[in-house]
């Protein structure tokens, strides 16, 4: 299974990216809020996270 996510500032076109990806692709398109992922395993955003650069 193929996955990928996109972060970036506010209105900078993440969604459109991802939707342009996912059909170019022939992938589904899921919209994932992170501040859902973050409830979901009880995480607070306000908490600093450390940085990984693949």
């Amino acid at each position: 299974m193929n996955r990928f996510g996109i972060s970036g500032a506010h209105k900078s076109g993440k969604t459109t990216l991802a939707k342009a990806v996912a059909t170019k692709w022939n992938m589904t398109y899921i919209d994932v809020k992170l501040s859902d992922v973050n409830r979901a395993f009880g995480v607070s955003p306000m908490r600093s996270f450390p940085l990984l650069a693949v």
